[in-house]
């Protein structure tokens, strides 16, 4: 399987794709992936000397859809302890923060397209709760209100 040229097509350098599934009644494509690191410093304490707990379960994740399917991302949840300061933690990624169910990516895309639409069609067009476009509609509004007020150019999104 061409899984490299599958991890440029993602562009989340932190992750590679082991394996790929195609869902086509739903039409969602499913990518699991693995940390490129095999251990993360820990976040108490900053040591690189952390062991690896295993893996209770994956994430589902919503990435940016790939043509017309969606993208969802198996991400494991990764226990570790820290052997310098007896700290428990979980892997943290850069892409996705924790216990959320959107990439960073695909939440600024749900902003940008909240610009000059409605919370109805946003949501229809990505196949997301209605609520969760609302959200992020508002979202878009307060940044654009914001960067209005201060004169700011629309960059992106803030604490999303």
């Amino acid at each position: 399987m061409y899984c490299h040229y599958i991890n440029k097509l993602l562009n989340i350098p932190e992750i590679h794709v082991n394996d790929m599934t195609f869902d086509d009644r739903e039409d969602v494509v499913y990518f699991q992936v693995e940390p490129v690191q095999f251990v993360q410093a820990c976040p108490c304490c900053g040591s690189p000397y952390v062991k690896r707990n295993g893996t209770p379960y994956k994430r589902q994740v919503r990435h940016l859809p790939l043509m017309e399917w969606r993208t969802i991302l198996l991400v494991p949840s990764i226990n570790m302890t820290c052997m310098d300061c007896d700290a428990h933690f979980v892997w943290q990624y850069d892409f996705v923060k924790p216990k959320k169910q959107y990439t960073q990516a695909f939440q600024e895309k749900l902003i940008q397209q909240g610009l000059g639409t409605t919370i109805q069609a946003m949501a229809s067009f990505q196949s997301v709760p209605y609520a969760t476009a609302e959200r992020y509609y508002k979202r878009g509004l307060a940044i654009q209100s914001n960067n209005k007020h201060t004169g700011n150019v629309y960059s992106g999104c803030y604490g999303a």
